[in-house]
């Protein structure tokens, strides 16, 4: 009796959010948008990918395999997970694909009023994977609902934040009780699985390195083509492309968070030149990384300089 009144409770819920539809977009800020989706068995998986943003993804239905930073993980129903910005992930087949999820992406911009308050708040993301129980099941999909009504009803930017704000230190608290239960939620994985995780944490590890196919086919005692053909099918992506982007996150964080030149933050990142480093990075973001670091310092003052015309405005 209880599981049939669960699945009626999570198709009232999944029903309501998706407006009979199988996918809804609640855009309430251009930094801050939801995503309802109904995936079915043959939807496309996608291929290893990262972002500059944070992700949190709720699974209303279903079972999925998630991978992310150099894991997979089981995510079950009421499950949370959470990427943050530049952490390559992917959902991974699975053999059965079938789920409801909520998707909140949110820019880092959005979130600089809460770290006023708390500026390890967002430490919680690299948890990665927060498991259902059941009153922070109930709390979140409150949260989520009031949410999408905000939009439908009439955008209010306070109740917004104040719901955002409940729904962040949910998660923490939930997050720092199941810090240590993370290997638990890991999925037991076939040997073919295991030795491509191996690889991935190889790169992961040694992406300052010249890595090529033989070097990790040698390390890891198996052929180039079998090696490339499996990595390819569990993660969605060519070694070499992983490889990629690998570097490419690093050196972001390098060209945010150092005064290193391009040249250094090439060498320390695996490129064999400024030159390589320069093109590839241009390939992968659109735009250069000088460039790149020069529009994050002018978006940097601008902010600043708002903050500190609106401190005036307010004192006057």
């Amino acid at each position: 009796m209880k599981k049939k009144n669960d699945n009626e409770k999570e198709n009232k819920f999944s029903n309501k959010i998706l407006y009979g539809d199988d996918k809804s977009n609640v855009r309430l800020d251009e930094d801050f948008e939801i995503e309802i989706r109904k995936r079915d068995k043959k939807y496309f998986l996608g291929s290893a990918h990262s972002h500059n943003y944070y992700e949190m993804y709720y699974l209303v239905s279903g079972e999925i395999k998630y991978f992310i930073g150099d894991s997979i993980y089981l995510v079950k129903k009421g499950d949370v997970v959470l990427i943050p910005p530049h952490i390559i992930h992917k959902t991974v087949s699975g053999d059965d694909y079938e789920h409801t999820r909520i998707l909140v992406t949110i820019m880092p911009s959005y979130l600089e009023d809460f770290l006023k308050y708390d500026p390890d708040l967002f430490d919680f993301f690299n948890s990665y994977i927060i498991p259902s129980t059941h009153r922070m099941t109930g709390r979140i999909e409150n949260i989520l609902q009031s949410l999408i009504s905000e939009y439908v009803e009439g955008y209010d930017k306070i109740m917004v934040k104040s719901l955002l704000g409940e729904l962040f230190t949910i998660l923490k608290r939930n997050a720092d009780l199941e810090s240590k239960r993370k290997e638990d939620l890991q999925v037991h994985r076939d040997s073919c699985s295991n030795r491509i995780l191996g690889v991935v944490r190889y790169i992961n590890k040694m992406y300052h390195t010249d890595i090529g196919l033989e070097d990790l086919s040698q390390e890891f005692f198996m052929s180039q083509t079998y090696l490339s053909r499996t990595f390819k099918k569990i993660m969605g992506t060519t070694y070499s492309d992983y490889i990629r982007s690998v570097r490419i996150n690093h050196s972001i964080h390098l060209l945010l968070h150092t005064d290193d030149n391009i040249t250094e933050i090439a060498s320390s990142t695996g490129f064999n030149s400024s030159n390589h480093f320069c093109k590839t990075f241009k390939d992968c973001m659109g735009i250069s990384p000088l460039k790149y670091r020069q529009s994050l310092k002018l978006e940097n003052a601008s902010k600043k300089n708002q903050k500190e015309k609106k401190a005036k405005d307010v004192s006057k």
